[in-house]
């Protein structure tokens, strides 16, 4: 059986994998943690592709020393003075790029689930269908808003 891959933002994917990490971290076994977790792993190539033209951009656009060395700078270089700048230009760019990705979603959400990050999974793993209950309940309407600031804190 074949899904059919759904069309997606590579940066919206990279953040969601950010969120999800963070998420599982302390949450308890339930059907969104399972998706959750299979999503990750369909999505890794595309963190491994980011990962890699991060790092080729970090030497591409490093200053070099007079022997024609890259100047370290703690965990990274230290840049030309265009570098800096040419690096977030080209991430950016790439971040917007359409990517397809084969989607696994959540059967159920957790009931006593965070708005943050009830938002941060809705139209990845959390479909308008089986979150629409959760969604009417926590915004009072259909329509996601894009009210992200950040996650919970206790």
């Amino acid at each position: 059986m074949t899904t059919k891959k759904v069309k997606y933002k590579l940066g919206d994917i990279l953040t969601f994998r950010v969120n999800a990490s963070h998420y599982l971290r302390g949450a308890k076994p339930s059907l969104l943690t399972f998706a959750l977790r299979e999503m990750i792993k369909r999505t890794e190539d595309v963190q491994n592709e980011f990962d890699h033209l991060r790092n080729t951009l970090n030497v591409q656009h490093a200053a070099l020393d007079e022997k024609g060395y890259l100047i370290p700078d703690g965990v990274t270089y230290k840049y030309t003075p265009d570098g800096r700048a040419k690096i977030n230009e080209a991430l950016y760019q790439h971040k917007c790029k359409t990517i397809y990705v084969e989607p696994f979603y959540a059967i159920g959400v957790p009931a006593d689930i965070d708005p943050y990050w009830f938002n941060a999974f809705y139209g990845i793993v959390i479909t308008p269908t089986e979150g629409a209950e959760k969604f009417v309940e926590l915004y009072g309407h259909k329509e996601k808003q894009d009210t992200q600031v950040g996650p919970p804190t206790e």
